[in-house]
């Protein structure tokens, strides 16, 4: 039987999934590994981390492909977007990768906000200005280390990085050229060569822009030694992490809601719809070529769960996130009035401001450790709640049920939480069901194996579902309108000041 392999490259590991032609996961693998954090705001990681995971966990795959006799008829790999990875002619890296959680270049925002303006960036690209897209982070590299950015053949996401040490081709697909922002022409689906040159960059160090599902080449000799995946292997182009989350949730009709619940936050919905939500994280859809997803992207939600683990619970040992949601959940919703800002590492939609910082408001003698978590529960939920209201403003349709996948997705209480604060019923579909099982099924669409992506829809299985509790709903509104979403706007300005 034929088979394909999904591979995500994550922020804190990477995860693959065996998956047969019948849509069957025959197998799942993970590594685990971090990123360096040099300053405040600063996030980067050697790409040779990445491409050595990659390895470790294709090898595991094709390991067990032989002793199931499947036979490998695709790959396509995801990953953690945006990044900047300069390489060299021959795919060597030049300096470390700067992560979408880097949010360095806050100069190089500014000046695009005063010379191209907010507006022209938002009418060319659906999306904001902000640090955390590729561009800016390009800008900054070529400011300040312009040595490396002369050398620089291309400039590379880290999915874009491990395709290329897999095929030797140096190409995107259009949901990463979204997430680089600034100068991509989302309505046309190409670089714009007059914004990239604006912006003092050059256009011929940016990689070839291709859909997702195209095949860029096939596993080399030289890979295949080191992955064990079959030289001449087609390779698909391959996506963004969220992106194959929400194609592992078939997530392929107007109106639909997924959300990937992992170190951030984001939630999708998908519209054709071309009067796109101001604020939001906007990308081509890569289902249909007439539909984009507005995504609700919050920087750092289970991030924000393992700081309480770590530095206010027991650390990363076994069972602790099962005995912070008993604790939690012994508190009302509301946390007797505790709000928690999950701005560890700056914001994006819908405030996009790199400056803000976490905050924890109201805390009193009364509350309790477990106060403190569910608040940072119910930070993500609120903080999609703001989203939600906005799109719906702005005219989107939002069903009424929201499809959930991810590591934080496997809290019953957090999912209890979305279903009351949103009023949507929460479909849990399994963890096992995220950015890798999405990337198999790329690959088998790349291939050939599987004629449309409505096909993934009849792969899930609801594990469980949580229905909104009307009272609690009133309590998330309240809340919201009274506290959480004036709390921000207050607060602003004093961001900035503490960090001059």
């Amino acid at each position: 039987m034929e088979c394909l392999v999904g591979v995500d490259i994550g922020t804190s590991g990477a995860r693959c999934a065996l998956m047969d032609s019948a849509g069957n996961l025959v197998f799942t693998t993970y590594t685990e590994y971090g990123y360096r954090v040099p300053k405040p705001g600063w996030a980067e990681q050697d790409a040779d981390v990445y491409w050595d995971n990659a390895c470790e966990v294709l090898r595991r795959a094709s390991t067990k492909a032989a002793d199931e006799g499947l036979i490998i008829s695709g790959v396509c790999i995801s990953g953690l977007a945006p990044d900047v990875i300069p390489v060299d002619e021959n795919g060597n890296t030049l300096d470390p990768a700067l992560l979408w959680l880097d949010r360095r270049a806050t100069e190089e925002e500014q000046w695009i906000k005063d010379h191209v303006g907010e507006d022209a960036v938002f009418t060319l690209t659906g999306n904001m200005v902000d640090s955390y897209f590729g561009l800016v982070k390009a800008m900054w590299l070529r400011r300040n280390r312009p040595h490396v950015y002369a050398r620089a053949h291309k400039l590379l996401n880290v999915v874009d990085y491990v395709v290329h040490k897999l095929t030797g081709a140096f190409v995107t697909d259009h949901c990463h050229g979204a997430c680089m922002g600034i100068a991509y022409d989302l309505k046309n689906r190409r670089w714009d060569e007059d914004a990239v040159a604006v912006l003092g960059l050059d256009v011929h160090k940016l990689p070839e822009l291709k859909k997702a599902d195209d095949i860029a080449g096939a596993v080399t000799h030289t890979a295949a030694a080191s992955t064990g995946m079959p030289a001449g292997t087609p390779v698909a182009v391959g996506c963004p992490d969220a992106i194959a989350n929400f194609v592992s949730s078939g997530l392929t009709r107007q109106g639909e809601a997924a959300a990937t619940l992992g170190t951030s936050g984001l939630m999708a919905v998908l519209s054709n719809c071309k009067q796109f939500v101001k604020g939001m994280l906007i990308s081509p859809a890569i289902t249909s070529p007439d539909m984009y997803y507005n995504i609700a992207a919050l920087a750092f939600s289970g991030g924000t769960y393992k700081w309480i683990r770590d530095n206010i619970y027991c650390g990363p040992t076994k069972g602790a996130y099962e005995e912070m949601n008993k604790e939690a959940a012994e508190v009302a919703p509301g946390s007797s009035g505790l709000v928690l800002l999950p701005y560890l590492v700056g914001e994006r939609t819908p405030v996009w401001d790199s400056y803000a910082r976490g905050v924890l408001f109201g805390i009193s003698a009364s509350h309790s450790r477990g106060s403190i978590y569910r608040a940072g529960l119910e930070s993500t939920a609120l903080a999609f709640l703001d989203n939600i209201k906005r799109m719906r403003d702005a005219g989107a349709h939002i069903g009424d049920v929201l499809t959930v996948t991810g590591g934080g997705a496997r809290s019953a209480l957090l999912r209890q939480i979305l279903a009351d604060a949103l009023d949507m019923r929460v479909s849990f579909v399994g963890s096992e069901i995220s950015a890798e099982a999405g990337d198999a099924f790329i690959a088998g669409k790349a291939v050939g194996l599987f004629p449309s992506y409505e096909l993934a829809r009849d792969f899930l299985t609801v594990v469980e579902t949580a229905e909104p509790d009307p009272a609690n709903n009133v309590v998330y509104d309240q809340f919201y309108s009274r506290v959480y979403s004036r709390l921000y706007p207050r607060l602003k300005d004093l961001f900035e000041a503490a960090d001059s």
